[in-house]
């Protein structure tokens, strides 16, 4: 991921989350999953957890008011930014009803984004 070569297109999300190391007992950090795609998914934190090759499971809320999510990662790369720390993770483990929960929200994003724009052009 560090030469940004991507397989599928990457979908703006924002959505909470917490997370944790994968089979660690600690109590989990805060985050928000700020874009996902078919493969992986993005966690903004200010919290890092994992290093590369680490498995992080994610737990959320689905928009649609569904049971908790889960999705686990492998941490292919850890970053920090202006706001924190970006963590990308590759789905390792992901029931296709939660991933399709996930794009799903971001088509949602994309949408409600789309609606409120001044011009109706396609949000950046």
């Amino acid at each position: 991921m560090a030469d940004d070569a991507r397989r599928s297109i990457r979908h703006p999300l924002g959505m909470a989350c917490v997370y944790r190391t994968h089979g660690v007992v600690i109590e989990p950090a805060a985050a928000t999953i700020s874009d996902v795609s078919r493969q992986g998914c993005c966690l903004q934190t200010s919290e890092p957890m994992g290093d590369v090759d680490d498995v992080l499971e994610i737990h959320f809320n689905t928009p649609a008011g569904a049971p908790r999510g889960i999705v686990f990662g492998r941490v292919v790369q850890r970053r920090t930014t202006p706001f924190g720390w970006a963590i990308g993770l590759v789905f390792q483990d992901v029931d296709p009803a939660v991933k399709w929960e996930l794009l799903d929200a971001a088509y949602q994003h994309w949408k409600g984004r789309l609606a409120t724009s001044d011009d109706g052009a396609s949000p950046a």
